[in-house]
């Protein structure tokens, strides 16, 4: 039987477009005579009088960037345009669903949680809305058609397991289709090896009999989702398997998380469809995706340059900190290290954006900041939180040479490409994988601004829920795991770089050759870590000056006295983990743990092709 026409389904031939279709014709009126949109406007005419919904189908993607520009003019987000927006891509899923076919992708979404069902409830919050809000693949008796989630859960409390779960439970009431992956459905898949395939992926998946007290680790956690996800008999080849983290949400707005600006799935689709793409990574706005470890130096600049405005203005003043550009979001100018990634450093300070709102003074502003500034400990950045800046997701398309492992994609094809080294625990595990799919993928990996909200800590608690490695005793943040795990994974991640430009990994050079280029890279990032090291000591000093002098300034010393300790926390956070008795500082300086890392840095490197062989012999099995 033939699909109805717009006539039919209206039953109205007077009007009935205006009546079936009202976002599309708005937008005819909305754009009026502007010359840009002439063509445009000329063919949707010539469509509406033919009555044919096929030739109208094509005109929606050629309207979305015209009101894309219209709702980012001048960086304001315009809420008349972000309905009309929103409006116009669920007017275009109806239309879509009259046809007897709809080849588009079908999207899993991914998110690996450890411990973290208050951050994961907003993400999952956030996701129900994207699709409620865009409606991408349309739906069937109230579930959504081309749309689901799995949540792998790495969680070792009772009670989050129990809310994770009912997080699941939750996403299959509001008709997105959820898989709880937790620690029975992991056994169970991982049973399935033989003993032979298990010990074989030790440096996939790591200690698999691992007891239930311990974290997995992201990596092993994301690689026993690859497994997973290769034994799935429904995967049809128009799958995208979509990987986020559970910190963050889809939206750009910190602000105003829930106004849902992009319709990521829509996009993705476009781009596996119009690219011969095997893998797309996106990025992340708000909070930086790298460790206080390697953020310490810059913070302290701004800072310190706070402090000095503030000492030298009246603090009863109207509150000056509000008048800043965004930072740009492509410098990483958050990183200490900036430079090891391509990036000119910058030697300035970052004025701080005062949150608050309604009248209120440099003291209130200084209050409010003592407050938010132990967050860094915590994975905030006060003054270097990134910005998203508007480019349409086609035409941003880029090579890649980073996987950003909270916000990437691929199909199918890609599961054969596991995270690798996953068994090290290492921080920069997305880099390196990037490094290793420039070189086998090359064109095929590219990036896109397709990003999304990124909050390492959980609404007005100012903490993180879970981050694994991190030790917090009363006031004081042990970060020193966290350093380890990020010195030797900028280690693993710039031995990989040397090797891709040698052809790494078709050639793998010999241990021997291996070990030397690795201690090189060693040698180079110690000296880096140490003058950092010193430079945030330097500042260190610096501050504990100036904050005397805060307290003791009659203008200033009127401070609570929460705010006086919240500034003395501070500086003992920075001192306990960048001082001389740093934990992380003295193993990274001990010859005899350093040459573990990196023997073992070496014979992982050296064994990626080994580890290959097994991975794709367990995934064929699996399947």
């Amino acid at each position: 039987m033939p699909s109805p026409t717009i006539a039919q389904i209206d039953n109205q031939p007077d009007g009935l477009v205006r009546e079936r279709f009202p976002a599309i014709i708005a937008c005819l009126e909305l754009f009026g005579d502007d010359e840009s949109f002439s063509s445009i406007r000329d063919q949707i005419e010539s469509a509406i009088n033919l009555d044919d919904r096929n030739l109208l189908i094509p005109l929606y993607h050629q309207i979305i960037p015209h009101l894309e520009s219209r709702l980012w003019a001048d960086n304001q987000t315009q809420q008349d345009y972000l309905d009309r927006y929103q409006a116009l891509f669920r007017e275009l899923e109806d239309l879509i669903a009259l046809q007897s076919i709809d080849n588009r992708h079908r999207v899993t979404v991914v998110i690996p949680v450890a411990d973290r069902p208050g951050q994961l409830s907003d993400c999952i919050d956030s996701l129900l809305i994207q699709c409620k809000r865009y409606n991408y693949g349309g739906q069937a008796n109230n579930q959504f058609n081309k749309l689901s989630v799995i949540i792998a859960d790495d969680s070792v409390n009772a009670e989050c397991i129990k809310q994770t779960k009912l997080l699941c439970e939750k996403s299959n009431n509001n008709g997105l289709s959820a898989t709880y992956l937790g620690r029975d459905e992991q056994e169970e898949l991982i049973s399935q090896l033989s003993e032979k395939q298990k010990n074989d992926l030790v440096s996939h998946l790591g200690d698999m009999h691992i007891d239930r007290s311990k974290h997995k680790g992201p990596s092993a956690m994301r690689n026993l989702c690859y497994l997973y996800l290769s034994t799935n008999k429904q995967k049809q080849k128009n799958d995208i398997f979509y990987f986020i983290d559970s910190d963050q949400l889809f939206s750009i707005n910190p602000e105003e998380s829930n106004t849902q600006n992009i319709n990521y799935f829509y996009y993705l689709d476009r781009i596996f469809t119009e690219h011969n793409a095997q893998l797309v990574t996106g990025k992340v706005v708000g909070d930086p995706p790298v460790s206080p470890a390697v953020m310490a130096n810059t913070l302290l600049a701004d800072v310190i340059s706070l402090l000095q405005q503030i000492l030298c203005s009246p603090s009863a003043n109207p509150c000056q900190f509000h008048q800043h550009s965004p930072v740009d979001t492509e410098d990483a100018t958050y990183h200490d290290m900036a430079d090891l990634f391509g990036f000119t450093p910058e030697n300035k300070s970052y004025e701080y954006d005062c949150p608050l709102s309604g009248e209120h003074t440099n003291h209130d502003c200084l209050v409010d900041f003592s407050h938010r500034l132990n967050q860094f400990f915590h994975g905030e950045h006060p003054t270097r939180s990134t910005h998203y800046q508007y480019l349409n997701p086609l035409d941003s398309i880029v090579p890649a040479r980073t996987v950003y492992t909270g916000n990437y994609a691929f199909k199918s094809d890609a599961l054969a490409y596991f995270i690798p080294f996953s068994n090290l625990r290492l921080r920069m595990a997305g880099p390196t994988l990037g490094r290793i799919l420039k070189s086998v993928m090359g064109n095929r990996f590219i990036s896109t601004n397709l990003p999304m909200l990124h909050k390492r800590t959980l609404g007005d608690t100012g903490k993180a829920e879970c981050r694994p490695g991190v030790d917090i005793t009363d006031n004081l943040v042990d970060l020193s795991q966290e350093y380890i795990r990020q010195y030797f994974g900028d280690v693993m991640l710039f031995s990989i770089e040397k090797l891709s430009s040698m052809d790494y990994p078709r050639i793998t050079p010999d241990k021997t050759t291996l070990a030397s280029l690795v201690q090189e890279v060693e040698d180079e990032l110690n000296q880096k870590y140490r003058d950092k090291r010193h430079q945030v000591m330097k500042k260190l000093a610096t501050l504990q000056s100036l904050v005397i002098e805060v307290l003791d300034n009659p203008d200033t010393s009127e401070l609570p006295d929460n705010s006086a300790k919240e500034l003395g926390q501070f500086i003992a956070n920075i001192e306990f983990n960048f001082g001389s008795g740093s934990v992380g500082f003295q193993h990274i300086s001990n010859e005899t743990i350093k040459t573990n890392h990196l023997e073992n840095i070496v014979t992982a490197i050296s064994n990626y092709h080994t580890d290959l062989e097994s991975w794709n012999k367990a995934v064929s099995s699996l399947r």
